[in-house]
């Protein structure tokens, strides 16, 4: 090939691979030269219900039900998991209530069997009392102490100390319900 042609090829590409930079970096504007952020567009107001009707919110917020608790026959404020098992119940309860006998088992859990089996999200946990879990998912175990093992949390009796956790399961059984306020 001919030197002539070689050394403008050559000067082209490395004035090309100059412009480029080295590798990840970027060049900045100054900020005067960057066009204007657009305004925020305003919010829209939803749109008024119908006459005599309601609107789709205000219909989702009257159906929204919450699952209650209760403990031979206390109830007790609970939260509850967002997770498939959770909705599973809930789905169940809004056809009748949930009842489960339940025994004390190793001093620090109530164990009983569910009316039916419920989808697990199983995961290696150190529960806590007042620990909600589905185990074996047909299971409801209530804690008043702790154990490590493999459950799907269903949710955390609130409110009760570990003493009044222990004073309200501590006894050889109890009856666990579950419904809908």
């Amino acid at each position: 090939m001919n030197r002539g042609r070689i050394l403008p090829l050559l000067l082209c590409a490395g004035l090309a691979l100059a412009g480029c930079g080295a590798q990840g970096e970027s060049e900045s504007l100054p900020a005067s030269s960057l066009p204007a952020a657009a305004p925020s567009p305003s919010p829209v107001a939803p749109a008024s219900p119908p006459p005599g009707g309601s609107s789709d919110l205000e219909e989702s917020n009257v159906t929204q039900k919450q699952l209650t608790l209760t403990v031979n026959g206390q109830p007790v404020e609970v939260s509850w998991q967002q997770n498939k098992a959770v909705e599973e119940l809930t789905a169940y309860a809004e056809t009748e209530e949930i009842v489960v006998y339940t025994s004390r088992y190793g001093g620090f859990e109530q164990v009983g069997d569910l009316p039916q089996s419920f989808s697990r999200q199983d995961r290696q946990m150190t529960t806590q009392p007042g620990d909600i879990v589905l185990y074996a998912g047909d299971q409801l175990v209530v804690f008043f102490g702790s154990n490590s093992w493999s459950y799907t949390k269903l949710g955390q009796i609130e409110g009760l100390s570990v003493q009044e956790l222990s004073d309200l399961l501590g006894d050889s059984e109890a009856e666990i319900r579950i419904g809908l306020e």
